[in-house]
């Protein structure tokens, strides 16, 4: 029975919420900010499930793995072809206990070729990593000179060692807590530190709900994925700090003088929902057709950040000013308890 009044109750918001964004200059941002917080929880929660239970996918950047370029020349001209032969590697990678990662065709003409990925088998040395790749190296160029009666070969093959992507994720994760240093710092002198704190709760959010989702969809994670959590920070600061500078333009506007720090906040958010729905949605089509007509490669990369930029226009319109307005009603309201708490001691005359 609760479960249907909080989703009726929902439905009625939601409909309220586009009702007022037609008809009013505020946004009922603050007045549903439990029901925002419950979504951003809610996904979170689902992400970490899956991934005590699950996990990432980690991709071969991570767990380690080979690359192979198979140089097949005007035989991969037809998508037809080119398919039979990525089944012919893929059914030998199989064979000999390996997962295919990622495929691309390379190239054009009497220069394309088939690049493919497989990860490391778990347990396995770099020695018996070795000695397994040379075997499907061997098996590959025979299944494919028996289907097509010539002199096919391996061009390159390349090992990449799961160390080096540890240590780059790392220094990623380094770079983003002294950026989020470095942004509470000027954000509390540029506006307060309220703002700061706020504005790195909100960054926080983003990369989770990023994560939680990339879980949910079991994208392999690489190196690109790296890529996109710091591309998202970037956003997610940009998008909240506008919305905090219309706040302070507002706050120190005498005509507001007497307004809530929550009507402060839903008013500043509606002044700037047309240019944050603009810049944000039509950087998420660019990158929406890229995940459509692109390879494996760029899905890795684009999907978390599409993930990222809808999570940094709910958090920074949504998440972020009912944050603000709280903790700063909050700490009015421990200001007015100090100062109710001073107790006037009454002068005390010496004896005569």
């Amino acid at each position: 029975m609760r479960t249907n009044n909080f989703f009726s109750g929902l439905k009625a918001r939601i409909k309220q919420f586009f009702k007022n964004l037609k008809e009013s200059k505020e946004l009922p941002v603050n007045k549903n900010k439990r029901y925002f917080f419950i979504v951003s929880s809610a996904i979170i929660f689902i992400g970490l499930m899956i991934l005590i239970i699950f996990g990432f996918n980690l991709g071969l950047d991570f767990t380690g793995g080979t690359i192979i370029t198979v140089r097949m020349g005007e035989e991969l001209e037809t998508t037809l072809i080119y398919n039979q032969n990525l089944a012919t590697i893929e059914d030998i990678l199989t064979e000999n206990g390996l997962k295919l990662s990622s495929s691309q065709k390379q190239g054009e003409g009497t220069d394309a070729a088939i690049v493919i990925k497989y990860q490391d088998i778990a347990g396995y040395t770099d020695e018996e990593m070795n000695a397994l790749g040379a075997t499907v190296k061997d098996q590959i160029e025979d299944a494919l000179n028996a289907e097509h009666s010539a002199g096919f070969r391996i061009d390159d093959t390349q090992r990449i060692g799961a160390t080096s992507s540890g240590e780059l994720l790392l220094y990623a994760m380094l770079a983003l807590l002294a950026t989020m240093v470095l942004v509470l710092i000027y954000l509390a002198i540029r506006f307060e530190l309220v703002s700061g704190l706020v504005t790195l709760i909100v960054l926080v959010h983003d990369v989770l709900i990023m994560s939680a989702l990339v879980l949910v969809f079991q994208i392999q994670i690489n190196s690109p994925f790296i890529a996109a959590i710091i591309t998202i920070a970037g956003y997610s600061i940009n998008n909240t700090i506008i919305v905090f500078d219309r706040i302070r333009e507002n706050r120190t506007n005498e005509k507001y003088k007497d307004y809530t720090h929550a009507r402060l906040a839903d008013m500043s958010v509606r002044e700037m929902l047309t240019r944050t729905l603009y810049t944000s949605f039509t950087t998420i089509i660019v990158i929406l057709i890229l995940t459509i007509i692109g390879v494996s490669a760029i899905r890795e990369f684009a999907l978390p950040i599409i993930f990222g930029l809808v999570s940094g226009v709910y958090s920074s319109t949504c998440i972020a000013p009912s944050l603000w307005a709280l903790i700063m009603d909050k700490r009015e309201e421990q200001k007015s308890k100090k100062v109710n708490a001073i107790v006037v001691k009454p002068e005390i005359k010496p004896a005569e």
